[in-house]
């Protein structure tokens, strides 16, 4: 499945690159290529996300061309549609990941990367662009969740709740961790600050569940772990994130910052269409004529005269004007006689 590799006749930058791609795609020990389905139009996304996690994927591509409303464009269309290849090697690697991966942007363009198994839900969320009582609830309940906040966080109020605390986020990047197997009060909690796509780092407010704040985090690459403290509260205590760690949470949150950047376009589209269907509603409406109505320039002379105004009646000579009928105003010329077998 892998490409020829010959450089015969290719300028030195052609030959570099295609070594550069025998490279990336060698097979090393216990190693393998897989088959992967993503979802309808959504290989390039599939593969920006596996690059972020690490993983090595070759999409094969073509050009194509396509018309539409009667124009012919030409663009890189995958060869496989719904199909990507990745080496794997499973034994080593933490595969899982690749199976199944949620990402969910909202109107704001807050966004959220949800690890297999994880549960989330969403129990406030208010957002006007230009308003001031934005606001949102979130509240995770189990698994891996990385997160981009956005709008409402910089313009409004975001609370993400967990089983054990409760953090104001100020606009930044971040990731939770609650293990599966963990209920409630039980539930070890971990949340992690992380810079933004653009570098910058914002702030996480963290508070127990009866409102006490136990602690800040404003530096990037720190985390709390809430764990049980005085009976009945909780404490934050600083943990020690590994170098092996701190790689792994970035992939992640990378992959939250690609999904942010497909649901941005998405949303961009939903405007654009809604402001649209939004003007044809409004247009007045144009040409509409009841049933059985005639035009001004199609209706008969004597029915554009004034009201009392009489037409113009002329009878022929020999028949005898009916009673009650108008007759000719004075001095108007009065038509010739018929002559003989004229009428007929």
């Amino acid at each position: 499945m892998i490409a020829d590799c010959s450089t015969a006749g290719r300028d030195d930058a052609t030959k570099e690159e295609s070594a550069q791609d025998a490279s990336r795609f060698h097979l090393c020990a216990g190693e393998r290529w897989y088959v992967a389905m993503t979802l309808p139009r959504k290989e390039r996304l599939a593969a920006t996300n596996l690059a972020n996690q690490h993983y090595r994927s070759f999409l094969p591509t073509h050009l194509e061309t396509r018309r539409h409303a009667r124009k012919f464009t030409t663009v890189l269309a995958p060869i496989f549609p719904r199909y990507i290849f990745v080496i794997l090697e499973l034994d080593r690697q933490r595969w899982r990941s690749v199976n199944g991966t949620l990402g969910v942007t909202f109107d704001d363009e807050t966004t959220f990367t949800l690890s297999p198994n994880s549960r989330i839900t969403v129990d406030n969320f208010v957002y006007q662009e230009g308003g001031a009582n934005n606001a949102a609830v979130f509240n995770i309940i189990r698994g891996t969740v990385a997160f981009v906040a956005s709008q409402v966080a910089k313009t409004g109020d975001m609370k993400i709740e967990t089983p054990t605390a409760v953090m104001g986020i100020r606009g930044t990047s971040g990731l939770v961790e609650i293990p599966a197997g963990a209920a409630g009060a039980a539930a070890q909690v971990a949340i992690k600050l992380y810079p933004d796509a653009d570098g910058r780092v914002g702030r996480i407010e963290v508070f127990g569940r009866d409102g006490a704040q136990l602690g800040i985090l404003s530096r990037p690459t720190t985390g709390f772990a809430i764990r049980p403290g005085a009976p009945g509260r909780f404490a934050a205590v600083p943990l020690q994130i590994s170098a092996q760690e701190a790689e792994r949470d970035r992939s992640f949150v990378r992959q939250a910052f690609s999904t942010q950047l497909a649901g941005r376009q998405i949303n961009i589209q939903r405007r654009a269409l809604q402001r649209q269907n939004l003007q044809r509603q409004n247009q007045p409406r144009q040409n509409l004529q009841q049933p059985n109505s005639q035009r001004p320039e199609q209706l008969r002379p004597e029915q554009t005269k004034p009201p009392g105004v009489q037409p113009n009646l002329q009878r022929r000579p020999g028949v005898p004007t009916p009673p009650g009928a108008p007759r000719p105003p004075a001095g108007q010329k009065k038509p010739p006689p018929l002559r003989k077998n004229q009428g007929r």
